[in-house]
């Protein structure tokens, strides 16, 4: 369905405009372009949750408006309502069951909601009937974070690998891979490739420093891993995760009155896990 925001005048914030809209949805509820021009109008005026309000009005009155579907799934993924892109992507499928996209965004809500078999199962069946590459990508480096989470690191590490293949820089497979492949201790060698890359191609992104410093401490390059951390910490200073990692690499490093300051930070900025209790009440990993 062809956007209705090019049928309106190009000072689209006018709130005249916006008023007309209002008034015509009002008196015309039931005709789906009202509610769409509305719901562009309240879009391009970053009222999210009122366009994709507005928007799930026009997709009811007429199921068959796969763009405006579309529209309503994204939305609720910019304002972070997981089980909206459920309930959205479900009812949008009961129409286009051979759309990938929608299995997709089903696929993406169960993972954000840590629900792994579902997200799996969805994702498979947005890999079965994606031919677009560029979706594939985020198909597979998906199910690899929910093959990995479920403990079928075969599985997950092909997923990985079929993504890489369509995009080598890919860098959430990159980061992801890589970090798991070190909490394993598998296939180092393959993790360091690729969180070199990672820091080659994001020389100034805290996490992913963190992640190839984390790949060289686990193979013991505790004097590289330093450095990637101190780096790391100067660039985001609330990230309680890197701090704990540097305290990690110290106390390997034998500064390990050091190492109980930064496990301290780590506990200052949110950290709560009981490991880091250990090692703050203890002294030692």
């Amino acid at each position: 369905m062809t956007s209705y925001i090019a049928m309106l005048p190009q000072e689209t914030k006018n709130e005249e405009v916006l008023k007309f809209a209002k008034a015509l949805v009002e008196s015309h509820p039931e005709q789906v372009q009202g509610h769409v021009i509305l719901g562009d109008l309240l879009a391009q005026r970053d009222e999210k949750a009122a366009a994709r309000d507005s928007y799930i009005k026009a997709a009811r009155l007429d199921k068959s408006l796969n763009e405006v579907w579309q529209r309503v799934i994204q939305l609720d993924g910019d304002l972070n309502q997981m089980d909206s892109v459920i309930t959205h992507s479900e009812e949008a499928l009961e129409v286009f069951p051979n759309q990938g996209i929608f299995w997709y965004a089903n696929g993406s809500a169960y993972l954000a909601k840590k629900q792994y078999k579902k997200s799996s199962e969805s994702m498979e069946e947005a890999r079965r009937l994606t031919t677009d590459a560029n979706l594939l990508g985020f198909i597979y480096a998906q199910l690899g974070d929910a093959y990995n989470a479920m403990g079928k690191f075969d599985a997950s590490d092909h997923s990985y690998e079929e993504a890489l293949k369509l995009n080598a820089n890919n860098e959430h497979v990159l980061n992801n891979y890589g970090y798991f492949l070190s909490l394993r201790k598998a296939k180092l060698e393959k993790a360091t490739e690729m969180t070199s890359r990672l820091v080659k191609l994001f020389p100034e992104n805290a996490t992913y420093l963190d992640t190839h410093a984390w790949v060289l401490f686990v193979k013991g390059d505790y004097a590289n891993a330093r450095k990637l951390l101190e780096k790391a910490t100067r660039l985001d200073a609330s990230n309680a995760t890197i701090w704990e990692h540097y305290g990690d690499v110290l106390f390997q490093s034998n500064d390990k009155e050091k190492a109980l300051e930064m496990w301290k930070k780590a506990k200052s900025l949110g950290e709560t896990s009981d490991r880091l209790e250990k090692k703050i009440s203890t002294g030692s990993i």
